[in-house]
């Protein structure tokens, strides 16, 4: 009843002519063919845009990507040489401290060094003062003078200042 080629019904039905024409109907199936022929064709358009726009997007990607990792690299390389300058001078300020440690524990042995030493040169003075003191007594027993009576009753007195 169809022909295959032209997808039309053949002339022999004269029941889908067209009374005032002369020319054939289309018939359903014909008609919804052409409908999915311009909607696969208004897909078909949709999906090349689709596509193109994929095409750009990937390209704009690929762009930012390149971006992106060249800026990284300059950011690793300066986050590098950041990180070496304070590692420099973390060390150095290491150094220093374990220098000032050393040079106030040898300072603290110094003075407590020093202050033994006080205390044995303040009762070897005492001694000696008291002795000396005892000589001129023994020698001059009328004029003691008020130092040196004040330094054998209060010996602490004459060294407070060198405290």
């Amino acid at each position: 009843m169809f022909d295959r080629q032209n997808e039309m019904p053949s002339q022999s039905t004269s029941s889908s002519q067209s009374p005032s024409a002369g020319l054939p109907l289309p018939s359903p199936s014909v008609s919804e063919r052409l409908q999915e022929k311009n909607a696969l064709a208004g897909l078909n358009n949709r999906l090349a845009v689709y596509m193109k726009r994929v095409r750009v997007l990937e390209a704009k990607n690929s762009r930012l990507s390149r971006a992106v990792e060249q800026h990284e690299g300059a950011i690793s390389g300066e986050t590098a040489r950041v990180k070496g300058l304070y590692e420099g001078e973390l060390k150095s300020a290491r150094k220093l401290l374990d220098d000032l440690a050393k040079e106030n524990a040898k300072l603290q042995l110094e003075n407590g060094t020093m202050k033994k030493d006080l205390e044995h040169l303040r009762a070897k003075y005492i001694h000696t003062l008291s002795v000396f003191v005892g000589c001129m007594l023994l020698f001059n027993p009328l004029t003691p003078t008020c130092g040196t009576v004040i330094a054998i009753v209060y010996p602490q007195r004459c060294f407070r200042h060198l405290e």
